[in-house]
């Protein structure tokens, strides 16, 4: 509101004002998980529009990215304006893809709405991506007796955008042991990071026997994943040898 005000020296004065409304337009969108951790996994939003200014604001057309959004509630008197003080809900969904997953980064989704009395105003939500990979390698490919000894290196990495807490390796065979990889130290498989971790394992008597491979399979769990798991394979190096007679004795020199 603008007050103009005049005087003379014959008059007291006189004023007069004019108002104008402010149209105002805010849109607020949230995602109901912080990151997900698998293709198939289905992110809903919930995107909230609002006249925060004096004007009533007619022609509400709300657009978004990944998925064509529904109204839920909130015209109160049902007149297709969002009038002042009033705000409108809406819900979208989004199927994560293979692709995105791949990606390993973040899920930024934008929405945007616009009136005849406003510029578009837009909002996002971010999803990070928990992702988890395992590697496992043997430093021999094969063995020939029993008490010989593989040794393995198991490499756990964050390729996602989430940290990564309460991380569980669990091995077939052994016990293994972090070597290194935990930069600072804080316990948590931090974006990029890669754990390596070491185990052994001892051939048995039992194994060679048997002459098959020597597949060891370590897993990795976290708060946030689901399991991983990779293997590593061993051949067994057995040779046998028969040898055979063809008489079973013999009576005299020259036989």
């Amino acid at each position: 509101t603008n007050i103009a005000s005049v005087d003379t020296n014959e008059t007291g004065s006189s004023s007069d004002d004019a108002t104008t409304n402010i149209a105002k337009l805010t849109i607020t969108k949230t995602a109901d998980v912080t990151s997900v951790d698998g293709a198939g996994d289905v992110i809903t939003y919930t995107i909230v529009v609002a006249n925060a200014g004096s004007q009533t604001l007619t022609g509400v057309v709300l657009t978004d990215e990944f998925a064509t959004a529904s109204y839920v509630g909130g015209d109160l008197d049902s007149d297709n304006q969002l009038d002042v003080g009033e705000s409108w809900t809406y819900t979208a969904s989004h199927t994560v893809t293979q692709a995105e997953m791949n990606a390993g980064t973040t899920i930024t989704n934008v929405a945007s709405v616009d009136t005849n009395e406003t510029g578009s105003s837009s909002d996002d939500a971010t999803t990070n991506i928990a992702k988890l990979t395992i590697t496992k390698t043997a430093d021999v490919t094969s063995v020939d007796g029993a008490g010989d000894v593989i040794n393995y290196t198991i490499v756990v990495s964050n390729t996602g955008s989430q940290t990564l807490t309460g991380v569980v390796l669990t091995d077939e065979f052994a016990s293994a042991t972090l070597f290194s990889g935990d930069l600072d130290s804080d316990n948590q498989l931090d974006v990029g990071e890669s754990w390596t971790y070491t185990a052994s394992h001892t051939v048995t008597q039992a194994e060679m026997n048997a002459g098959l491979t020597l597949t060891n399979i370590a897993s990795v769990d976290t708060n946030e994943t689901g399991s991983s798991s990779d293997d590593a394979t061993t051949n067994i190096a057995k040779l046998t040898i028969t040898k055979t007679a063809d008489v079973t004795s013999v009576d005299g020199a020259g036989d």
